[in-house]
């Protein structure tokens, strides 16, 4: 059941039906964790649909994962997206990186720094 879904979800996002993409992959996510390549592919899809804030906890998730796997060079493209998310959401708001107004950025971005000791104030 669990690879139908997955399967299905995959296929959807290949043929870039992101709302099928969406469901069937936090479907495949609640019966057991995504293998490392969904995350990103969730992410990309809950953003396709507007799901901004679901969007920016999934690139948050990829990029621990990464760390936690010691892939640099995927945790840098999770990285990316993670920080291009919030530098779109606080400049379309008018807020700066990292404030209140920011989508969570502070609060997520900030959890994955202290994830691997680093800071940022």
């Amino acid at each position: 059941m669990a690879s139908e879904v997955i399967d299905r979800a995959r296929a959807s996002y290949r043929e870039r039906a992101w709302a099928a993409a969406y469901a069937d992959f936090h479907a495949a996510d609640d019966e057991s964790p995504l293998a490392i390549d969904d995350p990103e592919q969730l992410a990309v899809t809950a953003y396709r649909i507007g799901k901004d804030d679901d969007s920016l906890e999934l690139w948050s998730r990829a990029h621990r994962e990464c760390l936690r796997l010691d892939d640099a060079e995927r945790a840098a493209r999770c990285g990316f997206w993670l920080a291009f998310h919030c530098f779109s959401a606080a400049t379309s708001s008018g807020a700066e990186v990292g404030s209140p107004g920011s989508s969570g950025c502070s609060t997520t971005v900030g959890s994955t720094a202290q994830y691997r000791g680093m800071s940022w104030s």
